[in-house]
Parts: C-alpha cells; sequence; structure tokens
C-alpha cells in the first residue's frame, strides 16, 4: 500500500523539477499498441466473501489513442482484449498519463478505467475496471518508441450460474449469481507511433 503512494509524489516530483528544454515541443495525436499479461494477486472475491487464491492469468492487446498536450499530459481513449483461462474481456475507457520529459528516455505514469464487457461466455456480465500503470517510453527512432511497463488491474463482473438442489426427492434447478473481483499484476510491452 506504500508503494500506491509513491506514485502521485513521483508525479509531482517530475512535473515541478521539468525545465523549459523538457517540455515537448510538438504536441498532437499518438497511438500505443501493447502486448500484457497479467499474474492475478490477492484472492478471488465473490459477493464480498473471499473464495480462494487468485490464480487466474490473462493475455491481452492494449490500444491507445491519445493527445499530449505540451506540458507532457496525455488524454486519450483505450481498447484492450483480455484473453482469461475461458472466455474474454473487451475493457473500454478513458486513459490519462503524464510523461516526464520529452527526452529519449521517458518515465510515465498512466491510468485508465472503464467498463469490462464479456466476449465468450453468455453466462458473464461485464463490469467496472480500474488499471493504473508505471514505465518508460523509451526512444528507437523518430517514428517510433518502445513502451515498458508494470502496473495493477481490478476488475469486477457478474456470472449467472445454475444450480441444481434437491428437496424431498425432487430437484429443481435455481439460477444464482455471484459478483467477482478480481486483482492483476500486470507487464506490458509495446509501441508508440
Amino acid at each position: 500500500m506504500k508503494n500506491l503512494f509513491l506514485i502521485p509524489l513521483f508525479v509531482l516530483y517530475s512535473f515541478f523539477s521539468r525545465s523549459q528544454s523538457d517540455v515537448n515541443s510538438d504536441p498532437g495525436m499518438f497511438y500505443t499498441a501493447e502486448f500484457c499479461f497479467g499474474a492475478g494477486v490477492g484472492n478471488v472475491q465473490i459477493d464480498n466473501s473471499v473464495l480462494d487464491a487468485n490464480y487466474e492469468r490473462t493475455y491481452g492487446l492494449k490500444f491507445l489513442s491519445a493527445y499530449e498536450f505540451s506540458s507532457g499530459l496525455a488524454v486519450g481513449a483505450t481498447a484492450i482484449y483480455d484473453y482469461y483461462s475461458d472466455s474474454g474481456f473487451l475493457l473500454l475507457g478513458p486513459d490519462v498519463r503524464y510523461f516526464t520529459s520529452a527526452a529519449d528516455f521517458s518515465p510515465f505514469v498512466s491510468a485508465n478505467f472503464g467498463y469490462a464487457i464479456s466476449i465468450g461466455n453468455e453466462n458473464r456480465v461485464g463490469g467496472f475496471y480500474y488499471y493504473p500503470s508505471a514505465g518508460v517510453k523509451i526512444d528507437i527512432d523518430r517514428e517510433v518508441d518502445l513502451l515498458l511497463s508494470l502496473g495493477y488491474k481490478r476488475q469486477r463482473f457478474t456470472e449467472n450460474f445454475d444450480i441444481t438442489l434437491t428437496e424431498n426427492g425432487q430437484e429443481r434447478i435455481v439460477n444464482k449469481s455471484g459478483d467477482y473481483d478480481l486483482g492483476f499484476l500486470t507487464i506490458s510491452v509495446g509501441v508508440l507511433f
């Protein structure tokens, strides 16, 4: 939890320590494409009860379209396809990030949040997610930069399922649902162009 407090301090320090020569001279649109891997952390929570340790892994692709202002602040929209062991989610939402300089090597922080739409599992209903991360942008050439980042993704969704109950020798099917809350430590590698 202490590490979460370091991110805002890092942003404030880098914002106030920027010199005029560090400010990006050509603000404008940029795009990213990243491969993401997520490893489950913490416990799986269902309806506010802890079920088990989170052993889930996710693999995905993240696309961002954003506008960077001369201050290093960038605002845009992101679409992430996340594949779980049995189905996927399409995560859609805004993205805000801050690049500490326009140099060839620039640390950055980002945060995106939004709604996750279930794909491939008709019993799942999507839910809210948030996804802060920190990383570095490394200049490869004038047109392309390499992005490396670590993040934490928290995702919620609802899953509907049927339970067969037996009362007085008679079986009946009852429809139930569970609200899931999962956390993932993520690593992303991609390009900015």
